[in-house]
C-alpha cells in the first residue's frame, strides 16, 4: 500500500497522544531555539507529520474509572518523588531545576560565553507554560510530567484484555525493581548516604521504575511510551511513519534513551520488509535530517565525557568499598536484575517474541560499557528494555497458570525493598533543593559534570539571545 501525501495514519487514542506529547518539544526546539533557515523549514515538516497522524475512534475505549486510577497513581507518584510538593526531592532535581529554570528565563539556550547543550526535551514546554504564566515553582515541570506518565499508564492498560489486570498493572510495573536487596546483602555497598540500594554492584546499576521516575523523568518517560507503543504491534504503515518519528524526538528527551529504542526501530524495518517504497521518500529524508541536526546539538564538544569498556575501568568511580567489575559479578549481576523478569516474560506466547529476545540482548551488553561519569549510558538505555520485559510479565499474567502468577509474585517480593526505600526516603529526609537554581550555579558547584551540559563554544544553528 503506498501512502498518498493526504493519506492519514491511523493511531489508537493512547498512542496518538504518546506522539504528540514526544514530538511537541521538538517543534519548540526548532521553532524558538533555531536560525530562521533551520527553523522555518523543521517546524513547517514536523506540522506536516502531525497532520498525517489521524485519532482512531476505538471500540474499546478506557472506563472512566481507569482514567481516575491511572490519573491518581501518576499524581501520586509525582508527589512521591518531590517533583510536585514540599516532599524530599533526590539529588538529581538540583540539575532538573537549573535546566527549566535556564529555558524559563532566557529567549535562547546559546548565551553569552556559553551553550547549554543537554536532552532537554522533558523541559521545552513547561519552561514556555512558565513564562506564560509567570509561576516559578516548578509546577508547570511537574504537570508535564505527570501527564507522560498518565499517557504510559494508559497504554499500559490498553496492552491488556483481562479487565481485572488491567487495574492491577499500573501497580505491578512501578512496584517492580531486581533483587537489590540481595545484591545488598552480598557486597554491602550503596552509592551515597540514602539507601540507593541499587548501586550494589558498584560498576553498574538498572533503576526500578520508581527510581526512574524519581530521579531521571527525563530518559523514563520517553522510553515507556515509546515501547509501548511498539509492544501493541502496530500496522507497517504505522511503523514506518511513527516509528521514525519517535525515535528523532526521543533524541531529544534523552539520546541514551534514543540508544535503548533504536534496536526496537530495526526490528520494526525488518518486520516491514524495509519497504520504503510503502511511504513517501520526503518523510524518511526529513526525519533522518532533523536527527542529524539534534544529534549534532547533542554531542557536540563532548570530548571530556568519560568512556570506556568496563574491562577497561572495572572500577567506576573508585570510591571507598566500590566493588569492581568481575565476571562473577558480571554473572550475579544478571541473575538478580534481568533473568528472573526475563524468564517470566518468555514463559508466555502472550509475551514471547523478538522484542523480548531483543531486550534481554540490550540487557546483557550494556553492563560492559561506559559512558558518562556514572555509566550513564547503561543506567538510561536499559529503560526502555526493562520496562519491555516487566509489561511482557504483565502481559503473561493473562494466562490462568497458578504457577506463574506465583513466580510472578515471589519476583515482585525479592524486589519490593527497592520502591519501598526509595518512596519512604520522602518522608523520612528534609528536603533541601529548592526549586529556583540555575545552570551557572550548577555547573560552578559540579565541575566536573560541566562537559555534560553545556560547552563555551557556538553551535552554528542556533540562534542566539
Amino acid at each position: 500500500m503506498t501512502l498518498s501525501m493526504h493519506h492519514k495514519v491511523d493511531l489508537q487514542r493512547t498512542d496518538y497522544f504518546g506522539v504528540l506529547y514526544l514530538i511537541l518539544p521538538v517543534i519548540f526546539f526548532f521553532g524558538f531555539y533555531t536560525t530562521p533557515a533551520i527553523a522555518v523549514p523543521s517546524v513547517v515538516f514536523l506540522m506536516y507529520c502531525i497532520s498525517r497522524l489521524k485519532l482512531a475512534i476505538s471500540s474499546n475505549p478506557s472506563s472512566h474509572a481507569l482514567l481516575g486510577l491511572n490519573a491518581v497513581i501518576s499524581a501520586a507518584v509525582l508527589i512521591n518523588s518531590g517533583a510536585a510538593g514540599p516532599l524530599y526531592v533526590n539529588g538529581d532535581w538540583y540539575k532538573h531545576y537549573a535546566i527549566f529554570n535556564e529555558l524559563a528565563r532566557h529567549s535562547a539556550i546559546a548565551e553569552q560565553g556559553f551553550t547549554l547543550r543537554y536532552y532537554i526535551g522533558a523541559y521545552i514546554v513547561p519552561s514556555f507554560a512558565e513564562k506564560a504564566f509567570g509561576f516559578s515553582n516548578g509546577i508547570f515541570l511537574a504537570t508535564w510530567l505527570f501527564l507522560g506518565l498518565f499517557i504510559f499508564l494508559n497504554q499500559l492498560s490498553a496492552l491488556i484484555k483481562s479487565p481485572r489486570l488491567k487495574y492491577g498493572a499500573p501497580f505491578i510495573f512501578l512496584l517492580f525493581s531486581g533483587a537489590d536487596i540481595i545484591g545488598y546483602y552480598l557486597t554491602g555497598f550503596e552509592r551515597g548516604n540514602i539507601n540507593h540500594l541499587e548501586w550494589w554492584a558498584g560498576w553498574v546499576e538498572y533503576s526500578s521504575p520508581i527510581t526512574s521516575m524519581f530521579w531521571a523523568p527525563q530518559s523514563t518517560i520517553p522510553a515507556w511510551i515509546a515501547v509501548a507503543f511498539l509492544i501493541r504491534r502496530p500496522t507497517i504503515e504505522q511503523k514506518l511513519f511513527v516509528s521514525p518519528l519517535i525515535l528523532m524526538s526521543c533524541l531529544l528527551w534523552s539520546p541514551f534513551a534514543a540508544i535503548g529504542i533504536a534496536p526496537y526501530l530495526m526490528l520494526t524495518l525488518v518486520h516491514a520488509g524495509f519497504k520504503t517504497a510503502d511511504i513517501k521518500v520526503v518523510h524518511l529524508t526529513g526525519v533522518a535530517l532533523l536527527s542529524a541536526l539534534v544529534g549534532y546539538y547533542l554531542t557536540f564538544d563532548v570530548q571530556g565525557i568519560p568512556k570506556h569498556w568496563v574491562w577497561n575501568n572495572p572500577c567506576l568511580v573508585k570510591t571507598p568499598g566500590e566493588p569492581c567489575f568481575t565476571v562473577s559479578g558480571y554473572v550475579i549481576f544478571l541473575l538478580l536484575e534481568v533473568i528472573p523478569v526475563a524468564v517470566l516474560a518468555l514463559s508466555s506466547s502472550l509475551s514471547r517474541g523478538p522484542i523480548t529476545t531483543i531486550s534481554i540482548t540490550i540487557l546483557a551488553l550494556l553492563p560492559l560499557t561506559q559512558l558518562g561519569l556514572y555509566n550513564d549510558l547503561a543506567m538510561n538505555a536499559s529503560k526502555p528494555a526493562l520496562a519491555a520485559l516487566i509489561m511482557g510479565m504483565i502481559l503473561s499474567l493473562q494466562s490462568q497458570s497458578k504457577i506463574r502468577k506465583s513466580a510472578c509474585a515471589v519476583v515482585m517480593a525479592l524486589g519490593i525493598a527497592t520502591p519501598a526505600s526509595e518512596s519512604f526516603r520522602a518522608f523520612t529526609h528534609v528536603r533541601h533543593i529548592t526549586s529556583d537554581g540555575d545552570i551557572s550555579s550548577f555547573v560552578q558547584q559540579f565541575p566536573d559534570f560541566a562537559k555534560q551540559y553545556v560547552t563555551t563554544r557556538k553551535i552554528w544553528f542556533l540562534r542566539p539571545e
